[in-house]
């Protein structure tokens, strides 16, 4: 597809692919913490094969896109999503969110619902939550973001013989060496300060109460083996969602583009249906 950037409102220039036929459905691909865009390649191949337009951007900090003055919080990745479906004027999209992608997902409907409501019309969370990742560990906000952008770290993940090792808790029962090695570049490719202002935005998640305002058709997709957004979070969801199914893929963990691309690919354009 053609790459074009895309300039959110605080000014962040955000990357992005538009690919697929114009008059496709549109399906809308927003990745996860320390991730790209090309961590959904092999979903947004098969949606392209089965004839939708799609659409997917590097988060802020993130791949090849910058930093605006909103810094990384919920509400300036809401706000990119709402520069992309607007940039690109999507309307009647299927919006799919993977981890991080689908806490953004879930802001954008909350706060920007005069735009989710006249250019989406169903809703893929797959692997994410809405609430409850700061867990029970002390100084989790402060030590977590301090040691996820440390040197050391960075250092460690870049090594490709030690790297791919430390990412293997991402993934299920099934590890590919070539997905555990496309992490560790990812995560290196992540600015520290995207790294470390993200994940506090992620253990302050809260979206339980304005989840009644994603009124659209949704599927929650969870691996079975995810260890960092585990299925309790995708049944609460559920629970929370006004029109919502879960679907729990055994033995999968938590990067289920990687591992479960056949399965994403149909359930998302089955929604382009909704």
């Amino acid at each position: 597809g053609a790459e074009v950037v895309v300039r959110s409102a605080d000014g962040a220039p955000l990357w992005a692919t538009d690919a697929g036929p114009r008059d496709g459905t549109p399906v809308v691909l927003a990745h996860g913490w320390t991730n790209d865009r090309r961590i959904w390649g092999a979903v947004a191949q098969r949606l392209v094969d089965r004839g939708h337009r799609v659409v997917m951007w590097d988060h802020r900090g993130h791949g090849r896109s910058g930093t605006g003055d909103d810094g990384f919080s919920l509400d300036a990745l809401a706000g990119d999503v709402r520069a992309v479906l607007e940039h690109f004027d999507l309307r009647g999209a299927v919006l799919a969110g993977h981890s991080m992608g689908g806490m953004a997902a879930q802001a954008f409907a909350a706060l920007h619902a005069d735009a989710f409501a006249s250019r989406v019309r169903a809703v893929g969370l797959v692997s994410t939550a809405c609430d409850g990742l700061r867990g029970a560990a002390p100084r989790a906000d402060t030590v977590g973001p301090w040691l996820i952008a440390h040197p050391r770290l960075e250092r460690a993940m870049a090594s490709a013989r030690l790297g791919p090792a430390l990412m293997r808790n991402t993934v299920g029962k099934a590890a590919a060496l070539s997905h555990l090695d496309a992490m560790r570049a990812t995560f290196v490719g992540t600015t520290p300060d995207a790294r470390a202002g993200c994940l506090t935005a992620i253990l302050g998640l809260d979206l339980a109460a304005t989840l009644p305002a994603l009124d659209k058709p949704a599927v929650v997709l969870v691996g079975s083996h995810d260890r960092l957004t585990p299925p309790v979070h995708a049944r609460r969801l559920v629970m929370l969602l006004p029109d919502a199914r879960l679907e729990v893929l055994p033995e999968a963990g938590h990067m289920l583009p990687f591992e479960r691309p056949d399965h994403v690919a149909e359930v998302l354009d089955e929604l382009t249906a909704a």
